[in-house]
């Protein structure tokens, strides 16, 4: 049995706003479920804060268990084999063509292996709030989500109602993966692109007819 765990201040200031009887209620859960194992019976606002905490505790407990097994497997040392007589050995040259994977937009932290909560308040650079985390546990935590929530950065909106209604109209249209979701703003551009030409058309198509009438 464990005899103690990280607690986050992202868990404090999440519940530090409650009333002291879901503060209570939250707490004994966390200190039961680390101590146990066993998933606390809550309800309404408690339960829903423990649900957004419990995959950051899970996480911590398979670190905890992985470290009792001795840690990460250590890597293999490479065998170099030395060159023969006067033979030499040339390294493959790299690609100047490969991709360093460098994020042009320093305004996206792309860490998608952390927790949609973890991945929203390091991209908005702030503590979420209790009302936030509860409506930010009705989404998937996927990479259409984290994808929905890039788009609100990229675009300066630092809103969760702003990504709920990006995931409401992927919902509408039946989008499930960022690739679709990818191609719906490629036709969305399109069909503005399009809108314009045709725009510019009817003002073309106006002036040569009022240049005509005036020739006449």
């Amino acid at each position: 049995m464990r005899e103690s765990f990280v607690f986050y201040k992202s868990f404090y200031e999440s519940i530090k706003e409650l009333d002291k009887k879901y503060q209570v209620e939250i707490y004994n859960a966390i200190f039961e479920y680390e101590f146990t194992g066993i998933e606390p019976n809550l309800k309404g606002i408690s339960k829903s804060i423990f649900t957004l905490i419990m995959p950051q505790l899970k996480a911590n407990n398979q670190k905890y268990e992985n470290g009792k097994k001795g840690g990460r497997p250590k890597k293999q040392k490479k065998t170099e084999t030395k060159p023969n007589n006067n033979q030499t050995i040339t390294e493959p040259k790299r690609n100047v063509n490969d991709n360093d994977n460098v994020n042009d937009n320093d305004n996206v932290n792309d860490n998608d292996n952390v927790n949609v909560f973890d991945f929203i308040e390091e991209n908005f650079g702030r503590t979420l709030s209790p009302i936030e985390y509860e409506e930010i546990s009705k989404w998937g935590d996927n990479e259409l989500t984290k994808y929905a929530i890039k788009q609100a950065v990229l675009n300066g909106k630092y809103n969760i109602k702003y990504i709920s209604r990006i995931l409401d109209s992927y919902k509408t249209k039946k989008i499930k993966t960022v690739q679709q979701a990818q191609q719906d703003e490629e036709s969305f551009k399109k069909k503005k692109e399009d809108s314009k030409k045709t725009s510019r058309e009817k003002i073309d198509e106006v002036f040569e007819r009022f240049l005509n009438e005036e020739e006449e």
